[in-house]
């Protein structure tokens, strides 16, 4: 999860709640642990990509997975244009799985005013219980994985 550096809300002339109090919401919401850190100091790598690719059976089969997410270099891009971001560590027999966790939390800030904010969560992708967004008509296509926004209409949990 990364979020921007402002600390008011545009448009609404109240503060923002401070980065940290979402540390403890991403625990409430099935993280392990989490914490703070600066953005600059977290790695890609193109080997994470050549695991999936050769390693992994579930390899271009959703939005979430190689090669329809961004290259090393893309998500280094990404990255560097955030001052923080929020690591939490997710899924495991017993805790939640990561991608709820990320796609909850981005919401959360969001509406808080982190308007930058964006979550990423390991693993493959089990957002849409029905049917996976790879699979539907561009347009929709676009909108995934933010899926969350209008479950109902997709077939989404």
């Amino acid at each position: 999860m990364v979020a921007g550096k402002t600390r008011r809300a545009a448009g609404k002339g109240k503060r923002k709640p401070p980065v940290s109090g979402f540390v403890d919401r991403a625990v409430e919401l099935g993280a392990k642990a989490a914490r703070v850190v600066k953005a600059s100091t977290i790695s890609t790598a193109p080997w994470v990509r050549l695991k999936c690719r050769y390693g992994c059976g579930g390899y271009g089969s959703s939005l979430c997975c190689p090669p329809h997410t961004p290259t090393p270099s893309e998500m280094r891009a990404g990255i560097d244009s955030y001052g923080r971001a929020i690591l939490f560590e997710a899924g495991g027999e017993g805790w939640r799985e990561p991608k709820r966790v990320a796609v909850e939390l981005e919401r959360e800030m969001f509406l808080a005013g982190y308007y930058k904010a964006f979550g990423l969560g390991a693993g493959g992708c089990s957002l849409c219980e029905e049917e996976c967004a790879l699979l539907l008509p561009a347009g929709l296509y676009d909108a995934a994985p933010r899926l969350f926004e209008q479950p109902a209409e997709i077939g989404c949990a």
